[in-house]
């Protein structure tokens, strides 16, 4: 069976992994999701085989280990999957792909000279590091999108180098990713009581803040308006949330299936059939198909789960980059405000092994994004006119030092008077207009905590408390 032909780019990195790994143990090559790690992978399994080398394949999702196992059975490498009841275990085969659950549960691993690990973000967490530390002499290839973790370790802790590929830009520049086209519509959840959990979102109370009827229904029209034509990834925050959804789109006469971790490989096999080749339109799944994920047919993704995570934020997106025939763009149909979290799927990232220190840089140092208030499409702020659906741009003044005239004043101090009568949940909803008000003119994030507490005397979370308080009797 003959190679796959790699990308000059791919050419390239793989010379310097090669060299990087002469004198290193382990490295981390980063590429961008859809620029083809899976093909490279295959490619130096098939490398180090013809040198009677034993490899083994590591991965945390069994999408994953069934994605490997047809690229090497493409190769015509001869291979044992170790994965729960799966017959293809094979022991006495030089090469193996592994689920990491399976493997550490099991009392003897197969031998390894090459250890290559997919999504390795998550390869510092103590079962990852269990198995790693079984192959003291072996060397490791790890492969991420996104070298970074919400809990701030770095990636420095199992890599002793980092390969640097291509940017997303670079690959939409070359045709191997489509550009991103993006919409945040106005009725976005209201995650003020939502607390935190692991660095992210605490799942139960980000369900109930979105599990919402009109939420949902929120969902179903913007894609009606936006994407009736397209194949869709939709991303729930918890199984109930996204079957809320798939129940939505079905009710709209739309059909929508649903797939979690507990759905049977063969009604997924069913599910992805479908959608590539039926009538299948959109897929709503929680949990599945934000890694790993491989569907280029798929041109719109619905952001529905809003998250603090970079990764799972950029994975997501990623999911509908690969081009297809006859497919010009993504359509991103962000519900959940990520995008004004962490900026524009193309936006250029510096990476690191050190991981929470890249992470944490002045959002205001990168390009600011706005928001046009006609159409709700997010772009990079700069063009007189939206670059969708050509409505002009109002001029924002940023910051204003001095306010001239007597007349100017007494307004204002009117208008801050008439505010100042407003009871709790009138504030509140003035506080929900003022954010996104300073997310469409590119604001600080600060800027409308700031405007309620200058108003109204308190701050906004001040008043959320005392709204609760007053509504528990």
């Amino acid at each position: 069976m003959p190679l796959p032909t790699l990308r000059l780019y791919q050419q390239r990195d793989l010379d310097r992994v090669r060299i990087a790994m002469r004198e290193h143990r382990s490295v981390l090559l980063v590429q961008p999701t859809g620029a083809g790690k899976g093909t490279l992978a295959s490619f130096i399994v098939h490398g180090a085989t013809g040198k009677g080398k034993r490899c083994l394949f590591l991965v945390n999702r069994r999408i994953l280990v069934h994605d490997m196992s047809r690229r090497l059975d493409r190769l015509g490498i001869d291979h044992g999957i170790i994965m729960g009841n799966d017959p293809r275990r094979r022991a006495w085969l030089p090469t193996h792909v592994a689920s990491i659950d399976t493997l550490q549960r099991r009392d003897s691993a197969p031998p390894a000279d090459l250890i290559i690990v997919d999504e390795a973000h998550f390869a510092v967490s103590p079962t990852w590091i269990k198995v790693l530390a079984l192959y003291p002499n072996a060397k490791v290839l790890l492969m991420t999108a996104t070298p970074i973790r919400l809990d701030g370790r770095g990636l420095e802790e199992i890599a002793d180098a980092m390969v640097s590929g291509p940017s997303v830009q670079e690959l939409i520049d070359q045709g191997y990713l489509v550009p991103a086209t993006v919409f945040a519509p106005s009725s976005a959840p209201n995650l003020a009581g939502v607390k935190k959990s692991a660095g992210d979102f605490n799942q139960k109370a980000l369900a109930s803040a979105c599990d919402k009827t009109k939420l949902v229904g929120d969902i179903v029209t913007h894609w009606k308006r936006h994407a009736s034509e397209r194949k869709t990834a939709v991303f729930g925050v918890d199984q109930a949330h996204a079957r809320h959804i798939q129940e939505e789109f079905n009710t709209a006469g739309i059909e929508c299936a649903y797939v979690d971790a507990e759905t049977s490989d063969a009604e997924r096999d069913k599910v992805w059939n479908d959608l590539d080749n039926g009538s299948l339109r959109i897929v709503s799944s929680v949990g599945v198909i934000s890694y790993g994920w491989d569907h280029p047919i798929v041109s719109c993704v619905v952001l529905a789960r809003p998250t603090t995570s970079v990764a799972l934020h950029l994975q997501q997106i990623g999911r509908g980059s690969r081009p297809a025939p006859g497919k010009t763009n993504l359509l991103v149909l962000d519900h959940a405000g990520n995008t004004h979290r962490h900026g524009l799927y193309e936006d250029p990232r510096e990476w690191s092994l050190t991981g929470r220190a890249l992470q944490d840089k002045d959002k205001d140092d990168g390009p600011a994004i706005c928001t046009c208030l006609k159409c709700r499409c997010i772009f990079r702020r700069g063009p007189e006119r939206c670059p969708f659906c050509g409505a002009v741009i109002p001029v924002q003044a940023r910051k204003v030092e001095v306010v001239d005239g007597e007349l100017q004043e007494f307004k204002r101090a009117q208008t801050a008077e008439r505010w100042r009568k407003l009871d709790i949940p009138q504030r509140r909803t003035m506080y929900e207009r003022w954010v996104a008000l300073g997310r469409a003119r590119g604001y600080k994030p600060t800027w409308a905590k700031v405007t309620y507490s200058r108003i109204f005397g308190v701050w906004p979370d001040h008043d959320l408390k005392q709204e609760k308080v007053e509504a528990m009797g």
